[in-house]
């Protein structure tokens, strides 16, 4: 997607390129991208476990 076409992709099925949207018209597509979200990680417990029962 581009920002002069949004919702619309273009895909490469043969030699022409094909353009399709994916977008139903009236939704609004943002121009930003969306907010990070952190992984929390593995409890203590849980890397332990998986040390035990994985790696061997």
């Amino acid at each position: 997607m581009t920002t002069e076409e949004p919702g619309v992709v273009t895909m490469r099925t043969g030699c022409p390129e094909v353009k399709a949207t994916v977008a139903m018209d009236g939704v609004h597509i943002p121009n930003q991208r969306p907010q990070i979200v952190e992984a929390k990680g593995l409890s203590r417990s849980r890397q332990d476990s998986l040390y035990e029962v994985v790696s061997p």
